[in-house]
């Protein structure tokens, strides 16, 4: 069986233009703002890869950031599950 790719998923930042990255695992980031604020934001990133991409906008609380970070990763094994399914559907027609 062959390494799943990960799925494709935009970045979200305001210092640069976004990008299409693929992902296979997502997490909360939580940082302070230079104004002393708490922020949160959900990054992506793949198995083995060291980088970490912002793939969503930041949220106030903790509730809201898990809520997002859930959702993708909901989206990550439905991705997974299709593409996986996909290609054993392609060995069985061999």
């Amino acid at each position: 069986m062959r390494h799943w790719a990960g799925m494709p998923i935009q970045t979200v930042s305001t210092v640069s233009a976004a990008k299409t990255v693929q992902i296979d695992r997502a997490a909360v980031r939580v940082y302070e703002t230079l104004c002393g604020e708490v922020k949160f934001i959900v990054e992506g990133s793949r198995l083995g890869a060291a980088e970490w991409f912002p793939i969503s906008r930041e949220y106030e609380n903790t509730a809201d950031a898990l809520a997002r970070c859930r959702e993708i990763m909901k989206q990550i094994e439905e991705a997974k599950r299709s593409d996986l399914q996909k290609e054993s559907g392609y060995r069985d027609s061999y």
